[in-house]
């Protein structure tokens, strides 16, 4: 499931293949486009949003 979403975000833009070496098992590295580089400040935004907005769940606040 990894590896096809590691295509799509390819596909996309986002990553680009960095260094393939051969397997077994088969590694590829990766990394962030400018798109992708960009897209983090969004995560990050949504990050902040949900530090002030979200509730942890119940279980979280327990170990608390």
């Amino acid at each position: 499931m990894l590896s096809q979403r590691l295509k799509e975000l390819e596909g996309e833009g986002v990553v680009e293949r960095q260094h393939v070496e051969p397997g077994p098992p088969v590694r590829v590295e990766y990394r962030l486009t400018r798109k992708g580089q960009a897209l983090g400040r969004v995560v990050r935004g949504l990050g902040r949003w949900v530090d002030e907005w979200v509730s942890p769940p119940v279980q979280a606040r327990q170990r608390r």
